[in-house]
């Protein structure tokens, strides 16, 4: 699954991170483990096996969230979907062995009439939301621990 590239609003951004990709894929996908690590979210819990199919439900920023995964290819690719009432979304994450790291990219996109109604607005929250998620992931990842791809207690 790939994001809209018609979409009103997208994105994609990329960061170098120093750890191993299954380190860097440990803990993004350790969703019930988010609200440690990414300040947007407040609450997270997957429903099931981490496997296509499975949804999970999370909190960021007062907005209750269904997503539903997609593609699993461990430690190189996951997407999930979301779909609502006034939109839809799809996020899709790529993992690049690169020397001593990880080339991480995530790339979102959201569509539906509430997003073509208000697209600056959504652009710039997409824009901004995927950097500090990268910035986040790459604080938890390259902490003491997690370069063995082992996430702390």
């Amino acid at each position: 699954m790939n994001i809209n590239e018609h979409a009103p609003a997208k994105s994609t951004r990329e960061m170098y991170i120093k750890a191993t990709p299954d380190a860097v894929w440990t803990i993004l996908t350790d969703i019930d483990r988010w609200s440690t690590w990414n300040r947007a979210v407040s609450r997270a819990r997957l429903d099931g096996a981490f496997v296509p199919g499975s949804t999970f439900h999370w909190i960021s920023r007062a907005a209750s969230i269904v997503s539903t995964l997609q593609d699993v290819e461990r430690p190189r690719r996951v997407s999930w979907t979301r779909e609502s009432f006034a939109m839809s979304a799809v996020h899709v994450w790529t993992f690049e062995a690169s020397g001593t790291g990880v080339l991480v990219r995530t790339s979102e996109s959201f569509d539906g009439w509430v997003v073509w109604l208000l697209r600056w607005r959504f652009q710039r929250f997409l824009d901004r939301a995927l950097e500090a998620m990268l910035l986040s992931l790459k604080t938890a990842a390259e902490r003491h621990g997690y370069k063995s791809g082992i996430a702390p207690e």
